[in-house]
């Protein structure tokens, strides 16, 4: 009634479908802007999304770090006696690995030695106390 009388003080006449077609193309205007928002909200969404995507399946960083923490590992070598000839072999990496023997010779001569001597940093002015484990 208050619609009805705000358009008749304004002159025109409307019947009660105009007044109902025109609430309903007001709200479908309205909701259409609502619609044009949530689709720009998804589309920045989407893009965040393959940003994200894209980072993550770098192979780069991952490479780096198999690249250094192999060329650490082969740096160094351990020797290993032979039980029947008692013949000591040095030089041997870590391909040179065959039995679980071999495998604990290598833990305890190189592992040690290319994790602690590897480390190149420094924290702050102090010295790097992986580079003084004895």
């Amino acid at each position: 009634t208050h619609i009805r009388q705000l358009i008749q003080s304004q002159g025109k006449v409307f019947n009660k479908e105009d007044v109902k077609k025109m609430h309903e193309e007001k709200k479908a205007k309205k909701n259409k802007v609502w619609n044009y928002i949530f689709l720009l909200i998804f589309i920045i969404f989407c893009i965040v999304y393959i940003l994200m995507t894209f980072h993550q399946c770098q192979i780069n960083w991952a490479f780096q770090l198999t690249k250094s923490m192999t060329t650490a590992l082969n740096s160094y070598v351990f020797e290993r006696t032979n039980p029947i000839s008692e013949q000591v072999s040095n030089n041997l990496r870590l391909e040179d690995v065959v039995t679980q023997e071999d495998a604990t010779l290598y833990l305890t001569q190189v592992l040690p030695r290319a994790l602690f001597n590897s480390s190149r940093g420094m924290f702050g002015d102090k010295p790097n106390p992986l580079k003084l484990y004895q």
